[in-house]
Formats: structure tokens, C-alpha cells, sequence
């Protein structure tokens, strides 16, 4: 029984011991006093998650703010309207949570209050102490009163009142707010490879001339006789533009978001349609990134038949063909579709499918409609949306008279479309 009532004492000062509870971030105020230096007073908000520290502090009669961002190794000094900033070599000093392995040393009051001293060796900074009020419940943060840092005979001490514990908003640790300039560092860089192919066959188009425009960044190369071509030392950014020319070819252009290596076969590659010469032809092509893995291009003709992989070619005895001459099935494009000898009278009705909603935004989807002396882009993420859950993204009307080409963008995301012999098919 002696045994077990020893080991209870033990347990019970074991508990009495532990390290009490502090939030990693809090604001106060603060008395500073660094090493040979007078003492000074101010505003003091620190975010340990965050790696911040942020002093407002009058000095010599001048109201002086200091922002220490620790993740960027930067700190910022404002003072008489000015801002300087400096390179951070040390590490953001542990004022939140006590790490593991804390010692406690006994009682001792500061301010008036009966504190707790805890100190632990840190051996990149030195001995840290803190003096911690505890809190009536153990699941309450503690208060600190004060905060020494002890390396060597140098002595920093942060006496803190008005302690309170409680998250920081991110703005508070801005520099830019008081018109300081922030570095910014160098932007990744990768390599853009792709393969520029005949839209209507999908076939390489050897030595093509390729441009990528974006960021600062312009460079042009030409493609092998593959098709293949690559950009080197790319910065990382989005709205790039790919542009891609050939004999007999139409200009193709492309957006792309280069945020790492891209390799051939996928975002960037180019589909170029053959010239459309004849004025009561044109032509439209569908690519697209990513994801979804499929979407499906399809158009409805003035005689109500429906181009797409069901049906791949709509003939009118009056007059009209429209084929789709590729069909894509594992991502990226080209899907085509070309109307020679449109039909004069109504309209060619061009929108996409996919099979996975809310996915529009991700594709990167654009379809490009080349006509006679004519060539028009169209974004999916320019589109007016409709439906959040839709199905379609209804692209435009084309139509031809004996005045030429005609094309209304419409370029909205729907949720059905009931024209589509297949809009019964479900996700």
C-alpha cells in the first residue's frame, strides 16, 4: 500500500508539471529590451504557423514597424514613410507552444502574477525561458508574461501585457500595406514540348513554325520532321499562347497554362486545318486538356440531321455534306468536322458534349471555325453558364448565303440540349 500511494504522489507531481497549454499565435503589448540597446515599448503580434512576427514600436520619438516573414527569410522595416527590407538569417524565435522535452525550474512572479519558468536549450538560439501564467482549466490557453532568450551573457527579454491569445489575420503581417516592396522570387521554369498535326487526319505536319508568346516570354522554333517541337526554360505561368503555322495550312492557336513540364501527345499540341478556300465551305475543330478524358463535338445541319461519332456523315439532296473527320477518344483532340457546299438556307448548329458535368472549367476547351478569309476562337471559359451541372456547352450557329459566311457565337453552358439524339445518356 506504501508503494502505491508513493506512486501516486509521483504521478500527481508529474502532472502538476506539465508543460502548460500556449497558441501558437497571440497579440500584446510589449516591452522589448535587445542587447545594448534602450528598452522599447509598442504593439507586438506573433503567428507561429505562419512563421510571423510583426512589432509597432516607438523609437526616439518615431512611430517604427517591423514585419519579420521567417517563411521568406525577409524582414521589413518601416520608418519616416519609408520602407527597408533585409535578408532574415535566423529562425523565428519559439514564443507559442513549449516544445517537447521542456523543463520547468520553479515559481516566480512577474507583473504581480505567481508564473511558472519553463526553459528549454535551444542550440541554433540559445537558452529560451518563458514565465507562463497557467489557466484555471487545463484546456484553456496559459498566459505569457515574459520571454528571455539567453545566448551566451546576451540577454533578449519581452515582458508582454494585454496577452491575448487568438489567431491572426494574414493582413496584419503585409508589408505591402504600409508600401513596402515584396521580392518576388524567380519563377519556375520548364520545358513545353508538343506535335503539330493536320486537324483533319490527325496526321504530323513536318517543320511547322511554332510560337509561344506569354509572361515576357517569346521564342519561336520549328518543329522536325515529326512534328515535334520544344520550348526550353519556360517560366511558370498561365495564358500562354501557342501559335502554329504551315503551308497550306490555317494559322492555329492555342492557350496553355504552363505549371510544369508539358510533354508531347497532350496540352500542347497544335491542330492545323487545311485552307479553306472555297466560300461555302468551312470547317470547325474541338481540343481541348486534361481532363474530361472524352468530350464529343457535334452539329446539327439546316435538314435536321446530326453530325457526330453516331453519325460521321450528314448528306441534304438539296445540297450539303458535313463530315466529322477525326474523333478523339482518349483526350486532348482534334475533334473536326467539315460542311462543303453548305446547304443556303438555315443555320448549322455547333455545340460540344460532355459526359461529366461540372468539368467545363477544367477543360481548357476552345473550338476554332475556319471559313473563307476567317478564323474564329472560342473559349469555354469565356462561356456564360447556365447551368452549373450542364451537360453542353452550346457553341454558336454558322450559316452561309450567297453574301458569304455567317457566325453567331452564342458560347453557354446548358444542361441539355434536346436536339441530341443521345441526350438520354446519362454520367
Amino acid at each position: 500500500m506504501k508503494w502505491i500511494l508513493v506512486a501516486l504522489v509521483l504521478c500527481g507531481l508529474a502532472f502538476a508539471i506539465q508543460p502548460p497549454y500556449l497558441m501558437d499565435s497571440f497579440m500584446a503589448t510589449a516591452d522589448v529590451k535587445y542587447p545594448f540597446v534602450p528598452a522599447l515599448s509598442g504593439s507586438f503580434f506573433y503567428d507561429y504557423a505562419h512563421l510571423s512576427l510583426r512589432m509597432d514600436l516607438r523609437h526616439h520619438g518615431q512611430h517604427v514597424v517591423e514585419i519579420f516573414n521567417y517563411a521568406k527569410s525577409q524582414k521589413y522595416v518601416v520608418a519616416h514613410q519609408q520602407c527597408r527590407n533585409e535578408t532574415l538569417i535566423q529562425e523565428i524565435p519559439p514564443l507559442g507552444t513549449l516544445p517537447h522535452g521542456s523543463t520547468y525550474l520553479y515559481d516566480e512572479p512577474v507583473h504581480g502574477v505567481d508564473c511558472q519558468v519553463w526553459h528549454f536549450d535551444f542550440a541554433w538560439m540559445g537558452v529560451v525561458t518563458w514565465y507562463i501564467e497557467a489557466a484555471a482549466a487545463a484546456s484553456d490557453p496559459a498566459t505569457l508574461h515574459r520571454c528571455e532568450i539567453r545566448n551566451g551573457d546576451v540577454v533578449t527579454r519581452m515582458d508582454f501585457y494585454n496577452y491575448t491569445a487568438q489567431p491572426i489575420a494574414e493582413y496584419v503581417f503585409d508589408p505591402t500595406q504600409f508600401g513596402c516592396k515584396v521580392p518576388q522570387p524567380p519563377a519556375p521554369k520548364h520545358t513545353v514540348m508538343g506535335i503539330v498535326r493536320d486537324a483533319t487526319n490527325n496526321r504530323p505536319i513536318p517543320y511547322a513554325v511554332v510560337y509561344l508568346e506569354g509572361r515576357g516570354y517569346s521564342n519561336m522554333v520549328a518543329a522536325d520532321e515529326y512534328g515535334l517541337f520544344q520550348f526550353e526554360n519556360v517560366p511558370q505561368g498561365r495564358n500562354y499562347t501557342l501559335r502554329g503555322q504551315s503551308v497550306g495550312f490555317h494559322d492555329a492557336h492555342r492557350l496553355v497554362v504552363v505549371d510544369r513540364d508539358i510533354p508531347p501527345g497532350t496540352v500542347a499540341d497544335l491542330y492545323l486545318s487545311p485552307v479553306v478556300q472555297h466560300p461555302s465551305q468551312f470547317r470547325v475543330v474541338l481540343s481541348w486538356g486534361v481532363s474530361p478524358r472524352d468530350l464529343d463535338l457535334k452539329m446539327k445541319t439546316p435538314w435536321g440531321c446530326q453530325v457526330s461519332f453516331w453519325k460521321k456523315t450528314c448528306s441534304s439532296m438539296k445540297g450539303g455534306n458535313a463530315t466529322l473527320d477525326f474523333d478523339a477518344r482518349h483526350g486532348y483532340g482534334p475533334e473536326t468536322i467539315t460542311v462543303h457546299d453548305p446547304h443556303h438556307e438555315g443555320e448549322y448548329d455547333i455545340f460540344v458534349r460532355s459526359y461529366k458535368s461540372n468539368m467545363w472549367q477544367v477543360s481548357h476547351a476552345q473550338v476554332a471555325i475556319y471559313a473563307n478569309n476567317m478564323v474564329r476562337l472560342v473559349h469555354v471559359q469565356d462561356a456564360h453558364v447556365e447551368a452549373q451541372d450542364g451537360h453542353y456547352w452550346h457553341v454558336g450557329k454558322a450559316s452561309t448565303t450567297a453574301m458569304g459566311f455567317h457566325l453567331d457565337i452564342v458560347n453557354k453552358i446548358v444542361r441539355t440540349y434536346a436536339d441530341d439524339e443521345l441526350d438520354m445518356i446519362k454520367e
